[in-house]
């Protein structure tokens, strides 16, 4: 992020480059430590498919509320934005309530044309944490 801020883009895509190449070989030597980190890294930097791969085992296995939301996240940016829907509301039930989750279940009901929702799990975002927007920034089906 530093390089990419500065404008750096060449230094920016050689930092992301080597954290991929090195997330890749230490997946391979002991998935169990790595994959919850290596998530949001591949949520950030694609491919969003690899994200969604990445997520859904793990959830299955650590299945808590900052893992439903990376699954939620990893769904909604592989066009899944029901499945994210249902996770998510799952979790507002047990209790999680976190700006990330608003947020991202916001931007799923916008992705099924709920405006109405949307606005309303916005508001409630914007309320737990002002700056939610610029920090759990998701584009839907990209």
């Amino acid at each position: 992020k530093m390089y990419e801020s500065g404008g750096d883009l060449t230094n920016a895509k050689a930092m992301i480059d080597l954290a991929r190449e090195r997330f890749e070989a230490n997946i391979a030597l002991l998935p169990e430590a790595v994959i919850g980190h290596a998530i949001p890294f591949y949520l950030s930097h694609g491919p969003a498919q690899y994200s969604l791969a990445l997520a859904r085992p793990e959830y299955a296995n650590r299945s808590d509320g900052d893992t439903a939301i990376l699954l939620a996240h990893a769904q909604m940016l592989n066009s899944e934005a029901e499945a994210a829907i249902q996770i998510i509301e799952s979790q507002l039930a047990a209790g999680w309530n976190t700006a990330e989750a608003h947020y991202l279940l916001a931007m799923a009901y916008k992705n099924q044309g709920k405006d109405s929702l949307s606005a309303e799990h916005r508001k409630k975002a914007l309320l737990l944490n002002p700056r939610v927007e610029e920090l759990a920034a998701v584009t839907p089906g990209s």
